[in-house]
């Protein structure tokens, strides 16, 4: 009778012990891959909306030229209200104007056929911005106190939205606008500085790394104050 060779139960053992051992490394790759695949796809989708966001306030700033130039956004109920930016006589700003006189949730900039954009951060976290054309209906050159008219478009980058860090974190008010006065023109000079993480996701953990950090300071005039 022929003899069949089997195997033994010490060497399934080890085979096994081997096959699980190539899975287990295999499926740790592919994990390591995949988490790299992402942080590389939110930091390009979180880098164009930082471009976009950047590109929208530095092209306002520099080319508002329309009394009042430059206004400040605050949050108020559900809505958003139009506030003036606080002058300061000379650029000793931390000497007359306090924290909470500089900061915003957004801003409007004037050009001089009467247009103007705002842009703000709402409390979604969502970064909303809007030109108002010169024959739109609804252009008036605001006052201090009125409603900021809705913004419809909000940042994305594709079909991808683009969120601020979270509000509770105290990031309500990313942008700090302060105004100098301009003794050599009738006009002041304004300068913007916006600090904020962009994020693929609303409400991200502590453990999301995966952001875009945004850091801007741009100006009216000359230099920057």
């Amino acid at each position: 009778m022929k003899k069949i060779k089997s195997f033994s139960l010490i060497e399934i053992l080890i085979a096994s012990s081997i096959f699980m051992f190539v899975a287990i490394m295999a499926a740790a790759s592919f994990g390591m891959v995949r988490r790299a695949n992402d942080r590389a796809r939110d930091l390009k989708n979180t880098g164009e909306c930082r471009e976009i966001l950047q590109n929208f306030v530095e092209s306002g700033v520099n080319n508002s030229s329309k009394e009042p130039r430059i206004m400040g956004i605050i949050g108020q109920g559900d809505g958003y209200l139009f506030k003036d930016i606080k002058i300061a006589n000379d650029g000793s700003l931390q000497d007359q104007l306090q924290a909470e006189d500089i900061q915003f949730s957004g801003l409007a900039m004037f050009l001089s056929d009467g247009s103007y954009s705002v842009i703000y951060k709402d409390k979604n976290q969502k970064y909303l911005y809007k030109e108002f054309a010169q024959n739109d209906p609804d252009i008036t050159l605001p006052s201090e106190g009125e409603i900021v008219p809705a913004a419809s478009e909000f940042l994305k980058t594709g079909n991808q939205s683009c969120y601020g860090s979270p509000v509770s974190l105290g990031s309500a008010t990313p942008f700090k606008i302060w105004g100098v006065k301009n003794n050599n023109r009738s006009s002041h000079l304004f300068t913007v500085v916006l600090e904020d993480n962009l994020y693929n996701i609303q409400n991200p953990t502590s453990q999301d790394q995966n952001f875009s950090y945004l850091s801007l300071r741009v100006s009216n005039g000359e230099g920057s104050f």
